[in-house]
């Protein structure tokens, strides 16, 4: 929810991490592709798991959403929160 974002994007730590997250796959992603792999699993987890990994998972798919009509590269995300009842899982 908006307070839970606004509290998250106010620390530094956060920020860093969603960063670092894009990083590494932006990097290695064409080379799991290259090498004929068909999934890459990124798993972000914390204590409770409904605010943090929720925030993070959110803001990690956003950024790669709009890169999803890079068609040579036949990107699908798959977001699920698994300790969420309320929230169903997303393809993306």
């Amino acid at each position: 929810d908006q307070p839970v974002r606004e509290f998250l994007e106010k620390i530094p730590e956060v920020v860093s991490m969603e960063n670092d997250i894009i990083q590494f796959i932006e990097k290695w992603l064409p080379h799991y592709i290259a090498d004929g792999r068909s999934y890459l699993t990124v798993a972000i987890g914390c204590t409770g798991g409904q605010h943090r990994s929720v925030y993070l998972v959110t803001r990690i798919a956003a950024h790669f959403l709009p890169q999803k009509d890079v068609s040579s590269l036949q990107i699908n995300f798959l977001s699920r929160h698994r300790e969420l009842d309320s929230i169903p899982a997303v393809a993306i």
